[in-house]
Formats: C-alpha cells, structure tokens, sequence
C-alpha cells in the first residue's frame, strides 16, 4: 500500500495480519516470552499502562486499552474491542471483535495493524503460564485451569 503524503514523504509499510496470520505466524511459547518479557518491564517501572477507556453504546459498547514497552525503537500499542453479547444470536458475529494497533514511538509511525481476537487468546493463556511458573509452588506438578470458552483451552 502506498503511503504517500501530501507533501510527498512516504511513510513505512503498515503489516496487516488477520487472525489466521498470526495463528500460522506465532507459536504459543513466544507469547509466553513475550508476555515474561512484558511483566518483567512492567515491575521494572519500564512499562507505560494507562487506564482503560470504555465507550457504551446500544446493545454493547467497546474498550480501548493501551501500553508502551521500550522494546527495540520503542512501541505504542493500543487495543479496540467491541463486545456484543448479542453477536452470535443475531448477526452470527463473535461477542468481541477488535484490533490492536501498533506504533513505532521513535518516529510516531504506524508499524501493524493486527486482528486481536488471536492475539487476546494466546496472551491470556500465556499470561496464566507465566503465573502458573512463578507463583506455584517448586513442587507443583498439576495445575487446574477454571474457565471457559477458547482463552480456557489456551
């Protein structure tokens, strides 16, 4: 896609990935990384996690969630999600629908714009690995998983 100015810059190329994309794309230990890396940054005070943003609307209403990890340039993501409880029944939608996009903070550039239902998945259940690593006991060795849906087989 070409991004052209006006003024004639040209900005980088913005990475479109569909769920599907991802899926084939990432393996599951990378979220987990990732994810380590992420709460790591965060205790460290290196992480910027503003409060969500939630927008009501008739029949649901969408949430904005943000973070900014100083990872390679440094990157800016922000998350939207619908959910519409209704979706299935009527529309034969999912309940939540959303995408993620990414921004390089050392020049302000939209980097990605990915599909978040994969990627919400696999973080959740990352984000339950990583808990279950560092706060079982040494000698654990079954955990129970309660919950529902895909994030719960994740």
């Amino acid at each position: 896609m070409d991004r052209t100015t006006a003024s004639g810059v040209t900005a980088p190329p913005l990475i479109v990935l569909s769920g599907e994309d991802l899926a084939a794309l990432v393996p599951f230990d990378e979220y987990v990384d990732a994810v380590a890396d992420a709460f790591r940054m965060h205790a460290q005070g290196h992480a910027v996690l503003p409060r969500p943003m939630h927008i009501p609307c008739e029949g649901g209403g969408f949430h904005v969630k943000a973070g900014q990890l100083p990872i390679g340039p440094g990157y800016a993501a922000f998350k939207v999600n619908a959910n519409f409880p209704d979706n299935r029944l009527r529309h034969g939608l999912p309940t939540i629908q959303g995408a993620i996009l990414l921004f390089d903070t050392s020049t302000g550039s939209p980097v990605a714009l990915l599909d978040s239902i994969e990627i919400t998945i696999k973080r959740t259940g990352a984000a339950t690995a990583v808990a279950a690593h560092y706060l079982a006991r040494p000698e654990s060795r079954v955990a129970t998983i309660f919950g529902c849906g895909v994030q719960a087989r994740i």
